[in-house]
């Protein structure tokens, strides 16, 4: 055998040995081949085990198998799924509450307190009734206004402070009563005065002195006295002033002429 491997070792320069060569070396012989017998170069050596012998290399008469041109393939990238983030919930900020106002419990007035409220609700109602009430309307709406004021703080518990709501609700309705009696005696006064009037416009020598008069009633009555103004004095004082003149005159003259259809018109 050793022979034959020498043979196939010095043989002329055979191409390079395919895997069919390969093969049958390995079957005829009873020799295993290294992979670099294909792989060898022209010239190199191919090392051939036999059973029980040293191993021997023989020149390799194929040559380099040729290295594959053109780019190298890119590796496709493997997708990589995302990792599923776990969704959070937010959580909702607490809303700061204010604890609600506890509502004082109501209080009874004191007695002395009640006394007073209800002699002022007294006053009240008489001016409301009376005869020039729509002259004080304006003190009549203030003096309502503050004593339900003073009552609703008192049975809050604050009757200290229910007291001079008190006082203004007194005031309002003593204001009221005494411009109501003022004017009452000028709204009478000024009654007096038309009705002498009325009685002397039949007089021809009078007639123009009655007109003058009349309109200074009015004006008196209506301008002076009003609740804006409130000249009581000034106002009485005009009305006299307007109808003083024809007094006068009927005193001088006795036999006044047409005294007694003066009487009836003025009656």
């Amino acid at each position: 055998m050793s022979d034959v491997m020498t043979r196939t070792q010095q043989s002329s320069k055979p191409s390079g040995a395919t895997p069919e060569q390969v093969a049958w070396l390995e079957a005829t012989f009873g020799v295993t081949l290294r992979a670099d017998v294909s792989a060898g170069k022209k010239g190199q050596t191919a090392r051939i085990d036999t059973p029980g012998s040293d191993t021997t290399t023989a020149p390799t008469t194929g040559g380099t198998p040729p290295t594959p041109t053109g780019p190298t393939p890119t590796p496709t990238p493997t997708a990589t799924a995302p990792t599923p983030t776990a969704a959070t919930t937010p959580t909702p900020t607490p809303t700061a509450t204010t604890p609600p106002t506890a509502t004082p419990a109501p209080t009874v007035p004191s007695g002395e307190f009640a006394a007073k409220a209800s002699a002022i609700e007294a006053k009240i109602t008489a001016l409301e009734q009376h005869a020039q009430h729509v002259h004080v309307a304006g003190e009549i709406a203030t003096a309502k206004s503050k004593l339900q004021e003073a009552r609703t703080k008192a049975t809050a518990g604050d009757e200290p402070g229910a007291q001079p709501l008190l006082v203004a609700a007194e005031k309002a309705a003593d204001d009221g009563k005494g411009f109501a009696d003022r004017y009452a005696v000028l709204v009478l006064l000024a009654a007096n005065a038309n009705r002498m009037l009325n009685g002397l416009k039949v007089v021809d020598i009078v007639k123009d002195d009655v007109k003058i008069a009349r309109l200074a009633v009015k004006a008196a009555l209506e301008e002076e006295a009003k609740p804006a103004k409130r000249k009581y004095d000034e106002a009485e004082r005009d009305i006299n002033n307007a109808i003083t003149p024809l007094k006068d005159k009927m005193k001088q003259w006795p036999r006044f002429p047409n005294r007694s259809q003066v009487v009836q018109n003025s009656g």
